[in-house]
């Protein structure tokens, strides 16, 4: 999970910390209609190493997990690590 968000060649998933994590767009029906739900679920050791973060960002009927990561690396994943609760791997 390390190295998939992390790949050697191309970019992180989350900038501020090297992560562990995992995308997912779950598909379910919505009045009928095929949808998909985007996920992202990511975490890290707090930077004391005395335990971990964990996030997950969902959003329903958003296509595709590209959207759930963006809001996790542009947002979520800054907001934790300048409050110092992430750290990383």
């Amino acid at each position: 999970m390390i190295e998939q968000s992390n790949p050697s060649a191309g970019r992180s998933k989350i900038s501020v910390a090297r992560v562990a994590g995992k995308t997912g767009t779950p598909e379910r029906i919505v009045q009928g209609v095929q949808r998909n739900d985007g996920w992202y679920v990511f975490f890290a050791p707090t930077p004391d190493g005395r335990s971990h973060t964990v996030v997950t960002v969902r959003i329903e009927l958003g296509e595709s997990s590209a959207d759930a990561v963006n809001l996790a690396n542009t947002l979520v994943a800054p907001i934790l690590k300048q409050r110092n609760y992430l750290g990383s791997f």
